[in-house]
């Protein structure tokens, strides 16, 4: 719990004014919440939203070049990281990777680590 006007350090540079406290002596941003709670965000299995996990049992979507297109975390992370990611996807059609996730097949949701902040 954060209460309402402690200041939350943040990482920022020196010359960065406008978050930087002379009274504390370091960059932060005052928080206006008196308590919140986070609650998981379940997805599910066919969610069409098309955010990185929403194909977390549908992976080889993520083959699609249109659909890593729609997702954002491709492009932070760049195009070296991404076609790594794609071609440890590419044993889709062997069905091992079916054996080694054989307990995610059976969930119609997955809790995936999103968080919704509840204030």
């Amino acid at each position: 719990m954060v209460l309402d006007g402690t200041l939350i350090p943040i990482d920022r540079l020196a010359a960065d004014r406008p978050y930087y406290s002379s009274k504390n002596r370091m960059h932060g941003m005052n928080i206006q919440v008196i308590g919140a709670r986070t609650a998981p965000v379940p997805i599910p299995w066919d969610c069409a939203d098309g955010f990185l996990e929403a194909y977390w049992r549908r992976p080889e979507a993520y083959l699609d070049d249109s659909v890593r297109r729609g997702i954002s975390v491709w492009a932070a992370l760049g195009p070296d990281i991404e076609q790594r990611a794609v071609r440890t996807l590419r044993d889709l059609t062997s069905g091992r990777r079916a054996e080694r996730n054989r307990d995610l097949l059976d969930l119609d949701t997955a809790e995936l680590g999103l968080r919704l902040l509840i204030a």
